[in-house]
């Protein structure tokens, strides 16, 4: 009989190591509303994720790209993100000239070099202007007398459109005014129309209100202070 020897081999390891995955985002870019020139867009979310076990230390969030300095961030994700948890960030857009601009978010975590992106993009409008012919009707003044329409005219002085929304009295004495008009809901360049404002006192004594004009125009509501007395 032979016997042939048997080698006993001892359990061998091998290291393994391994980074976990990076930061999961709601979105790959977030496109803010168009936006009137000197106006803030308003803020758009995006949820940033830590999908590992482990905290993730976030060592930069910061903007870049083209044009960082028309847009902002808010964040509350801190300095680390906790194991299987998520933040939330709000990006808001406030554009100087009319047009198409781009910028990005950058996160930076751990030892990382090469930051995750979100990309941020805006687009500029130019806002409408409008003129009154009257901020104040007084139904005081001589001229003026109870139940005499009187007008005031609205104008297009912008580049633009202007789209009007509502038209209302508002203010304690509503009801003692009334009002009818020849605007559209678009005015075109250019283009007038006219409202009629009359004084119809529901009693003895001062009153008063305001004409509101909503719009998309600069200084949206445009008011027409309106007083009288009977």
């Amino acid at each position: 009989m032979t016997i042939t020897p048997v080698a006993v081999v001892a359990p061998q390891s091998v290291p393994i190591t391994g980074t976990g995955i990076g930061l999961v985002f709601s979105a790959s870019s977030i496109s803010a509303p168009s936006t009137y020139i000197g106006t803030v867009s308003r803020g758009a979310q995006l949820t940033v994720t830590n999908p590992n076990a482990a905290a993730l230390p976030l060592t930069s969030i910061a903007l870049a790209g083209a044009s960082p300095s028309l847009f902002t961030e808010l964040n509350n994700c801190g300095a680390s993100l906790a194991g299987s948890s998520s933040c939330t960030l709000m990006a808001s857009f406030a554009p100087q000239s009319l047009g198409s601009s781009t910028a990005s978010v950058d996160f930076l975590t751990g030892t990382d070099s090469v930051p995750q992106v979100v990309r941020l993009a805006g687009t500029g409008l130019v806002q409408p202007l409008i003129s009154l012919d009257s901020t104040g009707l007084n139904f005081l003044s001589p001229n003026i007398g109870a139940n005499q329409a009187v007008p005031v005219t609205l104008t297009n002085n912008g580049t633009h459109p202007v789209v009007i929304s509502q038209i209302s009295i508002t203010g304690p004495n509503a009801l003692s005014f009334q009002q009818v008009n020849t605007c559209p809901p678009s005015l075109a360049i250019g283009d007038s129309c006219t409202f009629f404002v009359a004084f119809v006192p529901t009693g003895s004594g001062s009153f008063a209100a305001n004409l509101t004009i909503t719009d998309n125009a600069a200084g949206s509501p445009q008011l027409v202070a309106l007083s009288g007395s009977d």
